[in-house]
């Protein structure tokens, strides 16, 4: 007898986003007008070092085995933009510095 084990995918991106809500914040108050380039590409690399963490799975109610993963990004990565983000200096001309 064949039985089909029906699943469900589910990708739970929250890490990421409350980690970019962090970074955006600390780059409000460091920053004037527009990210230094330099940053952005740090963010853009971001992108480049995520890592998927899947969780235990479990069997829905409704029969479904459900398999979550959490998208996160590199943790070492991620530090070194937030200490970048936290270095970033204006100075009185505009002019940005790390």
């Amino acid at each position: 007898m064949n039985k089909q084990l029906k699943t469900a995918l589910y990708m739970n991106a929250e890490p990421v986003r409350e980690k970019l809500k962090k970074l955006f914040k600390i780059l409000s108050k460091n920053t004037v007008g527009d990210i230094p380039s330099d940053i952005n590409s740090m963010i853009s690399g971001l992108f480049d070092n995520l890592t998927l963490e899947n969780s235990p799975a479990t069997m829905g109610t409704n029969g479904t085995f459900d398999v979550i993963f959490t998208l996160d990004f590199d943790e070492s990565f991620y530090n070194q933009v937030i200490s970048a983000a936290r270095a970033l200096k204006v100075d009185v001309t505009h002019s940005f510095s790390l």
